[in-house]
């Protein structure tokens, strides 16, 4: 059994176990907002991993100090498998999914991709 190949494979299995299927929508600036990009086919059922990270950042002068504020920050996120693309998603661009858990489809807005290593894209999204 040759581990190395067992264990570049992980990240794709996992995602295609516990992920969910994605569309991913060109876009471009309009004169008023983002239209759609045709020269860009649409991606449907695109197998990506969701992720919601949560930062708190300290606000004021940067110390540790009692009565400090905090403001929370949730970056949602998902991971695809490059090989799965026709074309490499941009700023702007929309993603939308529909949870695993129900409720209807929600929309992103992609904001800055970014590739990782083993062949995998990791795109950070806005709710729109």
């Amino acid at each position: 059994m040759d581990l190395e190949a067992v264990r570049a494979s992980l990240p794709g299995m996992l995602r295609d176990v516990f992920g969910e299927p994605v569309t991913i929508l060109a876009m471009r600036e309009g004169k008023m907002s983002a239209v759609a990009d045709d020269t860009r086919p649409r991606m449907d059922a695109v197998p990506a991993r969701y992720d919601l990270g949560i930062d708190i950042e300290t606000l004021g002068t940067g110390r540790k100090v009692a009565g400090a504020s905090h403001a929370d920050d949730e970056t949602p996120s998902i991971s695809i498998a490059l090989d799965r693309l026709a074309w490499q998603p941009r700023p702007g661009d929309h993603v939308i999914r529909t949870p695993k858990q129900g409720g209807g489809p929600i929309t992103y807005r992609v904001t800055r991709p970014f590739n990782l290593p083993n062949g995998v894209l990791l795109l950070y999204l806005q709710r729109i």
